[in-house]
């Protein structure tokens, strides 16, 4: 589920580089720094996505060995 909705939100952040491609920061500064955040945002979102992904292999390792390691 999380791969998917990485994979949704990479799209989103490329759409919203190539909007922020043709935005002169110097004429129209206002929409390039709210351009700017939501690449921030997910970007931030990617990366906790990421964490949770590793953090759900952690716990699915632990499990499968916990039985070795109480024996």
């Amino acid at each position: 589920m999380n791969n998917q909705v990485i994979v949704e939100t990479e799209n989103k952040r490329n759409k919203l580089s190539a909007e922020l491609a043709g935005i002169d920061p110097n004429i129209d500064s206002a929409h390039y720094d709210e351009v700017k955040g939501k690449i921030d945002d997910c970007d931030k979102a990617i990366l906790n996505m990421l964490s949770s992904n590793e953090d759900l292999k952690k716990s699915i390792r632990d499990w499968r060995w916990k039985p070795f390691e109480d024996a």
